[in-house]
């Protein structure tokens, strides 16, 4: 079990929190709830309602996305980085499936304490903002190179 704070100097790590005050780390400590999944469980499906973000402390977890085969993970994603996060700013259902690869564990942000805080610390929206806008650089540049692949064949 994570001291209040373990959980600070965590949340520092993740990148929509870096550059958070101490005191609204206090804060999202404070709403953060541990959890933990075996290997090979499915954390949520691409389609449910997004309920939570889910913040990797330890382990790793693979995104799937349409009907991926078992292997067929688009992103593997290890601590600090975090999933979940694109349903509850949207308020869309979730945009994939999401499976650990071995035990792991999660600091969870449920969504209406996330959207309290939010509304209470509006400057996070900009962290969110740049971490999404990362992501979809990301996406895209991979995106292209895919296209690129399949137009040499």
């Amino acid at each position: 079990m994570l001291t209040t704070i373990e959980k600070m100097l965590f949340l520092n790590k993740v990148d929509m929190f870096k550059d958070v005050s101490l005191d609204n780390l206090l804060s999202i400590a404070g709403i953060a709830k541990e959890t933990s999944y075996p290997g090979r469980t499915v954390i949520f499906k691409e389609g449910d309602e997004g309920d939570s973000l889910y913040l990797i402390v330890e382990g790793s977890v693979g995104v799937k996305k349409g009907g991926a085969k078992e292997s067929g993970f688009i992103a593997v994603l290890r601590p600090p980085q975090c999933v979940g996060e694109m349903a509850i700013v949207s308020h869309e259902p979730r945009s994939a499936t999401v499976e650990t690869i071995e035990d792991t564990n999660f600091l969870v942000i449920d969504k209406k304490g996330f959207e309290a805080f939010i509304k209470k610390n509006p400057e996070i929206a900009f962290s969110i903002f740049n971490m999404l806008a990362a992501r979809l650089r990301d996406i895209t540049a991979r995106l292209a190179e895919e296209i690129g692949k399949r137009d040499k064949c």
